[in-house]
């Protein structure tokens, strides 16, 4: 029996060196593992989307005519989507002409959309080349404002699933949502 009762002893204490031995191997390859971590570094970078309007405006030969040439200029980091909304007033005495609808395309929204994705550095074509008083109001107007106001997006949109899209009418759409897609995937 006492042999029996050294056994087990023997047998207990094997198995309490052997869980020590493990714990300590585990403590020592996670201080192996935490010491061969160095510092991440988050590499991420917010878009720098940044336009501003740029224009000519001066009077031509004729004083009720205008030069006025309106462009947006990509002064940002990234590529990015343009639109333009024009106000005149007073609206009724006033005519604009020479619009670009080659590289603008106006939509129902009452915004005008440049057709392609802007660069840093790239400027779009004028939107619309001259202002001129209606001939019957020559005479009567006072002054006259001609007000163009811009947007920009970026030209690469990411969702919440990470897929992504360059896409210019599903960035808008977002957008004006003001919501990130869950997915761009279809």
């Amino acid at each position: 029996m006492i042999e029996m009762l050294k056994q087990k002893r023997t047998g207990i204490m094997a198995l309490s060196l052997a869980g020590i031995i493990l714990c300590a191997a585990g403590i020592v390859t996670l201080a192996v593992l935490l010491s061969k971590t160095g510092e991440l570094v988050n590499t991420f970078e917010p878009g720098n989307v940044t336009t501003e309007v740029r224009e000519e405006f001066e009077p031509t030969e004729t004083a009720t005519v205008f030069r006025k040439e309106p462009v947006v200029a990509n002064t940002g980091k990234n590529a990015c989507y343009v639109r333009v909304r024009v106000t005149a007033s007073p609206e009724e005495q006033l005519e604009i002409g020479g619009w670009d609808r080659q590289n603008w395309t106006e939509k129902e929204d009452g915004y005008y959309y440049y057709n392609k994705a802007l660069e840093s550095g790239e400027s779009t074509t004028p939107l619309f080349k001259e202002v001129s008083v209606k001939k019957e109001y020559e005479e009567t107007i006072e002054g006259f404002e001609v007000n163009v106001y811009q947007e920009a997006v970026q030209a690469k949109m990411n969702a919440a699933d990470g897929s992504s899209t360059t896409d210019a009418a599903q960035i808008w759409e977002a957008y004006e949502a003001n919501v990130i897609p869950e997915s761009f995937k279809n």
